[in-house]
């Protein structure tokens, strides 16, 4: 699969639904307490885990610090830190094929993915194979712990798009998109009952 730059990957929630539909996993460790931790150092990704955009990874920073210090956090220097904070964002270039059936419905042709109706199977049928090209963006955000270097909590959200969305945003709409994909990964930091 071809890797695409970070620009496709945050704008994560292009589309008719918008962000509000996309979802959030999470995992974290659950012997690890956040109670207390009220600082963070943000780290920005290794330059080969993601493709360099300059102005992505900036709208991304300033969307975590931003959600972080809403939750009561401060933002410190790496070694003062209660948490690391570190994302990652990813996306590539993939293909859905898709089988259509066209029945002859006798009042005209009718398509229909993933279904089947026996009434027309023995009347003239033909099969018809598209191919939806999309790119699937993944936005990671990890926190660990500064001391031991290991992951504690992890959130992350995917989103489909076509290339022609992406290219058709304005810088303020890419920013607005990148805050609330953010805010989605963010809402569910820390686990619920170790706030």
């Amino acid at each position: 699969m071809k890797r695409l730059s970070t620009f496709a990957l945050v704008v994560l929630c292009i589309g008719v639904a918008g962000c509000t539909s996309m979802r959030v996993a999470t995992d974290y460790d659950i012997a690890y307490s956040f109670v207390g931790k009220k600082t963070f150092a943000l780290v920005s990704p290794n330059e080969h885990a993601m493709e360099s955009d300059d102005l992505i990874k900036a709208r991304i920073e300033r969307a975590i610090v931003r959600e972080l210090e809403a939750k009561g956090m401060q933002s410190v220097a790496e070694g003062e830190a209660d948490l690391i904070v570190s994302y990652l964002s990813t996306s590539e270039r993939e293909k859905d094929i898709r089988t259509y059936r066209n029945y002859n419905d006798y009042y005209g042709y009718r398509t229909c993915y993933r279904c089947y109706d026996p009434r027309w199977s023995v009347f003239n049928t033909t099969t018809e194979v598209r191919t939806v090209e999309y790119i699937e963006g993944v936005l990671m955000i990890d926190f660990i712990d500064p001391e031991t270097q290991v992951l504690k909590w992890r959130g992350q959200t995917k989103a489909r798009f076509t290339p022609r969305e992406v290219s058709r945003m304005s810088p303020q709409e890419k920013t607005e998109l990148v805050n609330e994909a953010v805010a989605i990964v963010l809402s569910e930091f820390p686990p619920s009952g170790d706030s």
